[in-house]
């Protein structure tokens, strides 16, 4: 990794996706900061995220979401912040286990959504 600039194979990619702007304040970054940055950045599936703006934002297929009975989704307050800790827990490791190969992640489920939700 370069102390200048992000890895270019990652920036440039992020560019060609209008998503340029998560380099942004890369120069403000720490080290650390930065390594993070990275790892989430190649985690992102950035041809689904054009596939999901092209058909649901300038296709016109917006308009036809009916968003008035959208509620937050529902969550789990850290522990420190008056949750529950073993629930936390419990959350976690599903989430985990989700993004582990072979996890519902990996076969074919969604971010978010927990096994048997």
């Amino acid at each position: 990794m370069s102390a200048v600039a992000p890895p270019l194979d990652l920036r440039d990619a992020f560019a060609q996706a209008g998503q340029g702007q998560v380099f942004r304040f890369w120069e403000q970054l720490s080290a650390a900061e930065r390594a993070a940055l990275i790892a989430q950045a190649r985690e992102i599936d950035l041809a689904e995220l054009a596939r999901l703006t092209s058909s649901l934002l300038k296709g016109g297929s917006a308009s036809a979401v009916d968003l008035a009975d959208l509620e937050p989704a529902p969550y789990e307050a850290l522990p420190e912040n008056g949750g529950d800790a073993s629930a936390w827990a419990q959350a976690r490791a599903a989430g985990e286990e989700a993004r582990r190969p072979g996890g519902r992640l990996h076969r074919g489920g969604r971010a978010g959504h927990a096994p048997g939700v």
